[in-house]
């Protein structure tokens, strides 16, 4: 895991998840919880979006959620998508399969970045943590 704290006017921790679920699932979610009470976002992409399809880890991270109210977690839309390529799931985008777990959101790289700047504690737990 990387973590930068930065300046910020208020307080918030943000948070780039890019690890399998195997490798981080409900403890991720629990060492999240900090002197802010929790993450204000916690944005899932690339192997991370794997968190969204993971049982375990969506209840882990949907207990976080509910303790923090302020927490919102993100799918990164590209990632989400890449998991439902037509080849892999032949019933395609009609079906629902793009949606993401409820009380999930999907978002762009391009959004969280923009949180992430205004953050005052980034942490990221990368492909390989």
């Amino acid at each position: 895991m990387v973590s930068v704290k930065q300046n910020s006017p208020k307080p918030c921790r943000v948070v780039l998840v890019r690890c399998r679920p195997e490798r981080a699932g409900a403890v991720t979610a629990r060492e999240l919880e900090s002197d802010f009470g929790g993450p204000r976002i916690v944005f899932f992409q690339g192997e991370g979006a794997g968190h969204g399809d993971h049982r375990q880890a969506v209840v882990a991270w949907n207990g976080l959620a509910e303790r923090f109210a302020d927490t919102r977690l993100i799918l990164c839309e590209t990632s989400w998508q890449r998991r439902r390529l037509p080849d892999q799931d032949p019933a395609g985008a009609d079906s629902g399969e793009f949606q993401p777990p409820p009380g999930w959101t999907i978002g762009s790289l391009v959004m969280f970045w923009d949180e992430a700047l205004d953050g005052s504690e980034i942490d990221c737990y990368g492909a390989s943590w």
